[in-house]
This record gives C-alpha cells, sequence and structure tokens, in this order.
C-alpha cells in the first residue's frame, strides 16, 4: 500500500503510545518541526469518551494517545497532490516549519 508513495515521502512515523509529539521527532530534521492542526482529521469517538470519562485535557489526549493518527508521512509541499491521490484515505494534518529550538511538533492554535 505504501510502495507507491515511497519515492515522495522523507519519514514515516508509526504514531503509537506517546502520541504525536513522541512519534512525529523520530522522523524530523532538527531545523523543522510539524505544525499540527487539529481538527484537520476525524478523532474516533473511543477518544472522545476516553477524555470525557477520564477528565484527561486536550494536550494530554494529544500527547499520549495517537487520537485515531497510525502512520505519518512527512512529504515535500510539492508532493502532497500525488501521495494523497495514491493513498485516498490520506488527509494533511499540518505542515512542516522552521525550527531553531523549542518543540518539534507544534499545534496550531
Amino acid at each position: 500500500m505504501m510502495e507507491p508513495v515511497l519515492g515522495l515521502i522523507n519519514g514515516l512515523a508509526h504514531i503509537t503510545g506517546g502520541g504525536l509529539p513522541g512519534k512525529l521527532p523520530a522522523v524530523l530534521p532538527d531545523d523543522l518541526a510539524a505544525e499540527i492542526e487539529p481538527g484537520s482529521w476525524t478523532v474516533l469517538p473511543i477518544f472522545q469518551l476516553l477524555q470525557k470519562e477520564g477528565k484527561i485535557s486536550g494536550e494530554e489526549m494529544y500527547r499520549v494517545f495517537n487520537m485515531g493518527l497510525g502512520m505519518v508521512a512527512v512529504c515535500p509541499d510539492e508532493n502532497v497532490a500525488k501521495v494523497l491521490e495514491c493513498l485516498p484515505d490520506a488527509t494533511v494534518i499540518g505542515r512542516m516549519i522552521a525550527r531553531s529550538h523549542g518543540e518539534q511538533v507544534v499545534f496550531a492554535g
């Protein structure tokens, strides 16, 4: 399934325990950060239930859980359309931004 896009992406992160902030930096160069747009993908109801019943903050949810994202592919802007064409269930969840220091995964808004 991923074979058609392997030449189009720069990194692929399996989002497991540790969520986006814990897993995505492993595939990013030190001078880049991922700016994630919460709400750009559908969060499964189980995560909403966990947050409500566990009284867990939104920040903690994204730090601990994958929030329904199993894999995140990192690719240059010019390859996004082709990657989305090859992976019809994929969605854009953010963009890469310059980073000199600080967190490598930031949430917009």
